[in-house]
């Protein structure tokens, strides 16, 4: 998908505070870091509580507003054990990197810091960090 422009993008991602906004890329070119299985043992058979929890792992760089946005993320969740999503976004000047679930114990940072991060990325990139995040996502 490198250099081609990514069409009108639909929320898939089941973090409810990224499902409230969705942005237009129809002119943003997008390349894209194709998701892995991060878990070996990942596989349907297993998925529910036997160690196959589908764990993947990419990201994609968009260009928006004349600059280059870098969306890492590896979704290490456990199924009913809960959620862990770690984060990273990057761009010329700076970087932002959290985590986010419901996973007990696993270094979730808090809501109130996670929005503070989201805060800082649409401040400093003049972007919608919700919705960049649900095209990351959607390109996963």
């Amino acid at each position: 998908m490198d250099g081609q422009f990514l069409p009108r993008l639909k929320s898939r991602v089941s973090l409810p505070h990224l499902m409230k906004s969705t942005i237009d890329y129809t002119n943003a070119m997008v390349a894209v870091y194709p998701g892995i299985e991060t878990n070996p043992f990942a596989g349907p058979e297993k998925a529910c509580n036997g160690g196959g929890y589908s764990q993947p792992s990419g990201g994609a760089t968009f260009f928006i507003n004349g600059q280059h946005i870098t969306v890492e993320i590896n979704d290490s969740s456990c199924g009913d054990f809960g959620s862990r999503v770690y984060y990273c976004v990057k761009s010329k000047d700076h970087v932002w990197n959290w985590c986010e679930g419901t996973m007990e114990n696993a270094s979730i940072d808090d809501p109130e810091t996670v929005s503070d991060i989201l805060d800082s990325i649409a401040g400093c990139l003049n972007i919608n960090p919700c919705a960049l995040l649900d095209a990351a996502w959607t390109v996963l």
